[in-house]
């Protein structure tokens, strides 16, 4: 019997494999030997016309996998730290020095495992695609501002069961019964009282901002790829911390969010990440933790040389053709260039030889490439450059960033003005 059932799964998944799109076939052929795992979604789904909708869900997700993956690095450090978090609420300690003493011993004493990289393409099961998709969409299900979600922003700001290269895990469930009463209460309001996606972000936000005691604390850059659900006993974190815990509990709850990047302030040092909400008439909106939407570009500096929109969906617009060459980590994630949805761009053509060449900016120690550009019969052509920002030319020998000729200006009107610099020649920039 158990022959025939698996002779039976393959002529059914040979079937269906007839009719893939070029896209879905491609994914299958990388799967390698967890094309079944794959496949077994497809016709899990593909069973019930009932579930169309789910089954183009899968097929999006299958479809734009081969670029994800994630590195399980550091678990003892999470286990460590989650401890101590849940040790710190459950005790209701107020002595924040108590707190800090043992989470700074734990850098040093903590062994930290070897990275083990993981692409979803090859490891993800049947299983938990299928139960994050049905979480998903049983959570959108019951939103009511479901009619007013297309389709395709459905795909990429709820479903996906990432935002980068975070640990797998099924995230949504766990967040949604966290915060079911708040989430109900939240319903009612937009349904009777006529409340916008907008307000309803203000609402949630003002309510976990008080549940969590979520304070913003840099220290935490060191950590990497922190599962989704550690963030939930989390007391401190840097604004990517933030920002994920708020998008895991935002897409629990049916909410069409995702993450934008600015990899490097214009005028300062380091970057920043905040929340955008998708609204009932598609547009983008900033928000985080701390403001308002609808109110962010009014409460934060907006001097940025470049800002990325995290999405699952392969990005065909990014440059590619990188080869064998150093790429920084920036460059290599699933990022959509969103500058000009902030602030004034121009294109900026720089003469080069190198590919692929980057535009780096000071950060008040170095300079940090923010942008890459393949080069074309010796020419660079740097799309949607934020202006009032200065940039150096720069490409990679090896691991080492060499900057080229002198920094330059692109000025608010979009024009370059190179500056020769020396040891007896200071200039100043005012925007």
């Amino acid at each position: 019997m158990k022959k025939l059932c698996r002779y039976l799964l393959l002529c059914l998944l040979f079937a269906c494999g007839e009719s893939y799109s070029p896209d879905i076939k491609s994914a299958l052929k990388l799967a390698g030997d967890n094309r079944q795992e794959l496949e077994a979604v497809l016709v899990h789904y593909g069973k019930n016309p009932a579930d169309s909708l789910k089954l183009r869900a899968a097929e999006f997700l299958i479809s734009n996998m081969s670029a994800h993956f994630y590195r399980a690095e550091k678990t003892e450090l999470h286990e460590a730290i989650d401890s101590l978090n849940r040790e710190y609420k459950q005790n209701h300690l107020k002595d924040f020095d108590i707190y800090w003493t043992k989470y700074d011993s734990l850098k040093t004493a903590v062994h930290i495992s070897p990275v083990e990289v993981f692409h979803d393409i090859n490891s993800l099961k049947a299983d938990f695609l299928i139960n994050h998709i049905d979480n998903i969409f049983a959570a959108f299900e019951h939103s009511p501002w479901k009619q007013k979600t297309p389709f395709n922003d459905f795909c990429e700001y709820l479903l996906p069961y990432n935002l980068s290269r975070e640990k797998r895990e099924l995230w949504s469930k766990v967040y949604k019964k966290l915060n079911e009463p708040l989430f109900t209460d939240v319903f009612k309001q937009y349904k009777e009282q006529g409340t916008t996606l907008c307000e309803v972000f203000n609402l949630l936000r003002d309510s976990i901002k008080v549940k969590e005691e979520i304070i913003l604390f840099p220290d935490f850059n060191w950590i990497n790829g922190i599962p989704p659900t550690f963030l939930k006993n989390a007391l401190w974190g840097n604004c990517e911390h933030n920002t994920f815990h708020l998008t895991y509990i935002l897409r629990a709850a049916g909410i069409p969010v995702t993450v934008d990047y600015a990899p490097q302030w214009g005028t300062y040092n380091q970057g920043h990440s905040w929340n955008v909400i998708i609204n009932e008439t598609g547009e983008r909106i900033p928000c985080d933790i701390w403001t308002n939407a609808g109110k962010w570009k009014n409460d934060v500096r907006i001097d940025l040389p470049k800002v990325y929109r995290y999405i699952y969906a392969t990005d065909k617009n990014k440059e590619s053709g990188t080869g064998d060459h150093f790429v920084p980590k920036l460059f290599t994630m699933n990022l959509r260039d969103v500058t000009n949805e902030y602030v004034p761009v121009a294109d900026v053509t720089l003469v080069s030889k190198e590919n692929p060449s980057y535009l780096c900016v000071f950060d008040n120690r170095e300079w940090m490439p923010v942008a890459i550009a393949e080069t074309e019969k010796d020419k660079a052509i740097f799309r949607n450059m934020g202006r009032k920002a200065v940039y150096f030319h720069a490409h990679y020998t090896g691991k080492k960033l060499q900057t080229k000729g002198f920094p330059f200006l692109l000025d608010s009107s979009g024009n370059i003005s190179f500056s020769t610099i020396s040891s007896n020649n200071i200039f100043t920039i005012l925007f």
